[in-house]
């Protein structure tokens, strides 16, 4: 099988400062400017010239000059030019970086637990516009010809500020997390997310994560689902089928040895899960994948 998605190493600049920016420049119609893969980083796109689409997962994007696309760590995502010419802003995060800002404080969690559901964001010109996000791409990078340290400094200021304007935006979508909140429940299920997906593939279960994060069944429920936005099972299978979708691209496995890696005991459950996640049979998904990937090799 042919391997189109790619996982991406942190270079020495992303490494080392946690935050990298950079911007991307095309002058021929179709060309793939990032291919498929995948990365721990959170990615910001500002599109500044032309019209590019974006396949993330299984659905498609169309993004125009203005336009904002947030993707969150660890989801696939590769990007074609639709016009003559184009170009855009590329800023990735690490997730650490939103921890640093104030280490073991209940506001840190806050600016990066949303940034852990895996969902996609795309925010259009004019929002982008009224909320100075598109002043602030400019400026870091009339910047970035500073000197290092300078620069540096001045990009992840307003890389921070980009994603609290951000996030500001989502929370008055969507309440993002509730103010009633203790610090250490907060810091328990943000424990409790990163043991799932470290241990997705073992027997978890909500009573013994509960049990894990010293707190009753019923608090921790009702916590997680208020911190995540989603019930544990629900979060949990979503991490399982991520990484699903990540062994029907990159490996040979068969689906039911997928299945049993990532976590299901059932293989009928699994295929009924993935199609509810992605409209369609894991089996359906790796040959439509590996149908693309051929298209990209000899495009």
């Amino acid at each position: 099988m042919s391997q189109c998605v790619q996982i991406e190493k942190e270079n020495s600049v992303l490494q080392e400062n946690g935050i990298e920016f950079f911007t991307i420049q095309s002058k021929l119609a179709g060309e793939c400017t990032a291919s498929a893969h995948i990365h721990n980083a959170i990615e910001l796109l500002y599109i500044t010239e032309g019209v590019f689409h974006f396949y993330i997962g299984k659905d498609r994007y169309i993004a125009q000059p203005g336009d904002l696309v947030l993707l969150f760590a660890n989801t696939v995502h590769s990007i074609f030019l639709d016009s003559p010419a184009g170009a855009y802003y590329v800023l990735k995060l690490k997730p650490s970086v939103f921890l640093e800002i104030l280490p073991g404080n209940k506001q840190g969690l806050i600016y990066l637990l949303p940034f852990t559901s895996g969902q996609t964001y795309l925010f259009p010109k004019d929002l982008v516009c009224d909320l100075g996000i598109d002043k602030t791409f400019q400026e870091m990078h009339n910047h970035r010809d500073a000197p290092q340290f300078a620069s540096l400094l001045f990009i992840k200021a307003n890389a921070l500020r980009i994603c609290a304007v951000l996030l500001n935006q989502m929370h008055q979508q969507h309440a993002l997390i509730p103010e009633n909140i203790s610090h250490t429940a907060l810091q328990r299920i943000y424990e409790t997310i990163r043991f799932i997906n470290d241990n997705y593939a073992s027997d978890i279960t909500a009573k013994s994560c509960a049990w894990r994060a010293e707190m009753s069944y019923t608090h921790f429920s009702r916590t997680f689902k208020q911190v995540c936005g989603y019930s544990f099972s629900a979060y949990l299978t979503q991490i399982r089928i991520q990484n699903a979708v990540q062994q029907l691209i990159l490996t040979e496995k068969t689906v039911t040895e997928i299945c049993f890696d990532c976590g299901f005991n059932d293989v009928s459950y699994f295929i009924a899960q993935f199609k509810a996640s992605h409209g369609i049979a894991p089996a359906q998904f790796r040959k439509q994948n590996k149908k693309y990937s051929k298209a990209q090799e000899h495009g």
